[in-house]
């Protein structure tokens, strides 16, 4: 028998767990059986549209096709297809190029629903065939106005606060045609949404969720997980938004945001702030950070031999001493040399000597407050793009407005042009949406920096006095303050270089810098000279390193 390979295609994923692909293999094999046709593969796009011919030009459909163009099918191979919407629902000009290709390339095209196989195609065939995509291209237009249709109607609903469906956030229900919130369960949001503005990650909020027995919410798997933290953290609804989605080119696309459909439980502020935030971790320094946060040089650190991050390493554990601990143990060293790829800095560097630099306030004050102008000056440069990119955005909006409302006048020959136009509107506010969300980020990120940078100005008198009785010295209060120390590090600090023969080098955002050469902290500050070439460096004695505040090291310590 011949070789024949059938391809599959359902538009979405959702009719995966129907009966839409069983019945095209079957009826695939007794197409093939009837004319002598043996399957040797079976080639499958699932949720791949052909409206706009997304299988055919990168779906298994289009790689078969890149095949078939190189020769390396036998010629006569058979496409069996169940019918001609299977390849393309797409307008004319698509349709017929990928009819002619498929005949270019020396195949030949079996479809079912006509229980017919097209070799060289004729001016009689070709018409048909044309005709039958023609139709499928009008039925998906269709589909994308009803889609539309549909929407406008639940939207005038659904803006005067009336439900639109039964399905609603899970700190919610619907009853008696109302939306009525579910007191324990919106405290549990608030919960989360103060966790991590305090500091904590979405897995250590997943954590403390199942540690104090909160039941999930989840039905299908009924467990607290950092993923569903991040989409609670995400989810508009908390600040009362709707945004349903709408069939449009065969593709599920977000609608317009109704305001004020849901209760709001989280004012509007600390939302976007909370976006700002989870922006800046996934970007810079995102992922867990032990139970009590234990480097808060983390994403500062760098071998100025190989420029790879250093490690923290906790060698405290020693059986060989009575209390079983060495207290002073904490090192940071290249990742790469203890990887071995071949760095030649094997040294290791005291990490307390590190920690106590910062928290004894032996960084001066002025340094913090210029690292607080530098990112007030670039909070300003920041907004300016934001407000350029506002105005960009208003006005895709108002031409996407004027297209919705141009399909709502059943002018069946303008839509495929008024659809592809929304489209490209459409692509074109989401790429906008994402440069505003990452500039609105960056000019959070400013602001919270200058905050921090004057905040870190008091790190020196809470550590320089005894903790006070009865403070909390749990893990998760521990994490939660030593995660604002770190914050407020990197609005100072922009680097910490390690270098050979155990010299470290902090360059703060100001421009000065720290090295520590024989235990020994100098304050590095340059200068141009007045109307003369070259610049001036003044060196000034900062102070000792030291394992323990309000302690000078043993020379001699192990």
């Amino acid at each position: 028998m011949d070789k024949a390979y059938a391809y599959i295609r359902l538009s979405s994923q959702a009719q995966a767990a129907g009966d839409g692909e069983r019945r095209q293999r079957e009826s695939a094999q007794q197409f093939a059986g009837r004319h002598g046709y043996t399957i040797v593969e079976y080639l499958q796009d699932i949720g791949k549209s052909a409206f706009r011919s997304s299988n055919a030009l990168h779906g298994e459909l289009a790689e078969f096709l890149k095949i078939a163009q190189k020769g390396t099918l036998e010629k006569g191979t058979l496409l069996i297809v169940e019918s001609v919407d299977r390849l393309s629902r797409d307008e004319l000009q698509p349709s017929i190029r990928l009819l002619l290709n498929i005949f270019d390339y020396g195949l030949l095209l079996g479809i079912i629903s006509e229980d017919k196989i097209f070799s060289e195609i004729n001016f009689d065939d070709f018409l048909q065939l044309l005709n039958d995509m023609s139709r499928s291209n009008k039925e998906s237009v269709m589909k994308s106005v009803r889609s539309l249709a549909n929407w406008e109607t639940k939207r005038e609903k659904a803006k005067k606060g009336i439900p639109v469906t039964r399905q609603c956030p899970h700190w919610m229900k619907v009853k008696s045609g109302k939306f009525k919130l579910i007191p324990e369960r919106v405290e549990i949001v608030k919960q989360i949404f103060g966790w991590y503005l305090e500091g904590k990650g979405q897995g250590k909020i997943a954590d403390l969720l199942t540690e104090q027995g909160v039941t999930p919410w989840n039905r299908r798997k009924p467990v607290w997980h950092q993923s569903y933290i991040f989409k609670l953290l995400h989810n508009r609804a908390v600040i009362g938004q709707y945004q349903p989605e709408v069939t449009l080119d065969s593709k599920r696309t977000a609608a317009e945001i109704v305001e004020n459909y849901y209760p709001a439980i989280i004012d509007r502020d600390t939302f976007e702030l909370i976006q700002d935030k989870t922006r800046l971790r996934r970007e810079n320094h995102a992922g867990r950070k032990g139970k009590k946060y234990a480097n808060l040089f983390q994403g500062m650190t760098r071998c100025a031999v190989c420029g790879a991050r250093m490690r923290y390493l906790n060698h405290t554990k020693d059986v060989t001493r009575k209390t079983g601990l060495r207290p002073w143990a904490l090192y940071l060293a290249c990742s790469d040399s203890l990887k071995k790829n071949g760095c030649k800095n094997k040294q290791y560097y005291s990490y307390l000597h590190m920690e106590n630099f910062i928290l004894s306030g032996i960084m001066s004050d002025i340094d913090i407050i210029e690292a607080a102008g530098v990112h007030v000056e670039r909070q300003k440069q920041h907004l300016e793009r934001v407000k350029e990119l506002d105005a960009q955005l208003t006005r895709v909006n108002a031409n996407i407005s004027r297209f919705v409302e141009a399909l709502e006048q059943d002018d069946l020959e303008g839509m495929p042009a008024i659809l592809n136009a929304l489209a490209r509107n459409r692509g074109k506010q989401r790429e906008l949406e994402e440069q505003l969300a990452t500039a609105r980020a960056a000019a959070a990120e400013a602001r919270g920096a200058a905050q921090s940078a004057d905040l870190f100005r008091l790190v020196e008198e809470a550590y320089g006095e005894e903790m006070p009785e009865g403070i909390d010295m749990s893990d998760a209060a521990v994490y939660s303050r030593r995660v604002s120390i770190a914050d407020q590090m990197r609005a100072v600090i922009e680097d910490v270089a390690f270098h050979e023969d155990h010299l470290i080098r902090i360059k703060t955002r100001a421009g000065t810098l720290y090295e520590l050469v024989n235990r020994e902290w100098t304050r590095i500050e340059k200068s141009k000279r007045i109307g003369a070439k070259g610049t001036l460096v003044a060196r000034s004695y900062a102070g000792r390193a030291v394992m323990q505040l309000g302690t000078e090291d043993d020379e001699n310590a192990e």
